[in-house]
């Protein structure tokens, strides 16, 4: 059977991580290693995690590197050499706040087994019986990137990309395809991936037959606030990467986009998310790329 290791991020949510590291250590069959990046939490994540998970291996970053980062610090330790056989042949990346069967994992990790076209596959994401998420569909184009489904395919399906939430692949694919791109920083980076993956003439699947459950409704206002600024902003950057050639075009739709959100968000209120997008736009457009909680949110 191929190893596994499960990669995890923490920034501020110890008792969503510790609940989440409770469920994977009681896995019986795939046994997998555990690494876990802390991206530079300040409500005491690492003493709690140290102390009662001691056998997951953390690494503790002294900034927040954000969602592509904080991975890489991680992914750089478990490219597989080619001189070595890979100690790490498949990795789950899984967030702290979504769940999955050790059946589940077993069941990509057969697909993978199964058709060596695949480089990256994951769930379908459920609240009970309500879909919340089939998959991701194109960035560039899409408000909404998360599919939803009335009736799921009867067989694995590709899509643009395989959301982090849960998303498993080979090792080797680190070495032709590379790490993250840093610039995201947060959100868009599963998406540029996924992107690379197909340019190397890879699958990115998803199997109806496996669910898992995502808790949305944890963030905060802080971070709803983060997220509005992210998710505009990097649409610019995955359109300038991969969508060239009608780039002005998608920038003219996201920039509408954007300052109807900004004036939506004004008149409801929430003027932090406002300022966000107005700044997302801004950003976008003079190349402003890469980690800017401090700018967005003074106070984070």
């Amino acid at each position: 059977m191929n190893s596994l290791t499960i990669l995890i991020l923490n920034w501020n949510r110890a008792d969503t991580t510790l609940t989440c590291l409770a469920r994977l250590t009681r896995w019986q069959q795939l046994q997998p290693q555990i690494w876990l990046v802390d991206n530079a939490s300040h409500d005491d994540s690492v003493n709690h995690i140290t102390t009662q998970f001691p056998q997951v291996q953390l690494l503790a970053s002294d900034q927040n590197l954000g969602f592509a980062g904080g991975n890489n610090l991680a992914l750089r330790q478990l490219i597989p050499t080619e001189a070595e056989a890979s100690q790490h042949d498949y990795i789950l990346l899984l967030n702290n706040d979504a769940e999955i069967s050790e059946m589940a994992v077993s069941h990509l990790s057969q697909l993978l087994d199964d058709d060596p076209t695949i480089g990256v596959v994951g769930p379908v994401f459920k609240d009970g019986d309500r879909i919340t998420s089939a998959g991701g569909g194109d960035v560039s184009r899409q408000i909404n990137t998360h599919l939803k489904m009335k009736t799921l395919p009867t067989k694995p399906y590709s899509v643009g990309y395989v959301s982090g939430t849960a998303a498993l692949f080979r090792s080797s694919l680190l070495q032709e395809v590379g790490l993250f791109d840093e610039a995201y920083f947060f959100s868009g980076e599963m998406a540029d991936w996924c992107e690379r993956v197909k340019q190397k003439g890879y699958q990115t699947i998803i199997s109806p037959l496996v669910e898992a459950f995502h808790d949305t409704d944890q963030a905060g206002e802080a971070r709803q606030t983060l997220y509005a600024y992210y998710i505009i902003r990097n649409r610019f950057l995955f359109i300038r990467k991969f969508r060239a050639k009608q780039k002005y075009r998608l920038y003219s739709f996201w920039l509408a986009y954007g300052l109807a959100l900004a004036l939506k968000s004004m008149l409801r209120g929430r003027w932090p998310t406002s300022r966000a997008v107005l700044l997302a736009l801004i950003d976008a457009l003079t190349g402003r790329f890469g980690g800017q909680n401090q700018r967005v949110m003074p106070k984070t």
